[in-house]
């Protein structure tokens, strides 16, 4: 749902910003973290306390 702001910004399949390629990539990240669904990200700063 939060993809539909970005009208102007989505492509159709199989560009990689189509609603198709980016859920298929989720089902990949979730594959390897044995999840349905996954998003990958990065740690850009660790704050320790």
């Amino acid at each position: 749902m939060a993809l539909n702001g970005y009208d102007d910004e989505m492509r159709d399949y199989p560009h990689s910003r189509s609603i198709e390629s980016i859920k298929n990539l989720a089902k990949v990240r979730g594959n390897q973290v044995g999840m349905r669904l996954a998003e990958a990200f990065e740690v850009v700063r660790k704050i320790e306390r």
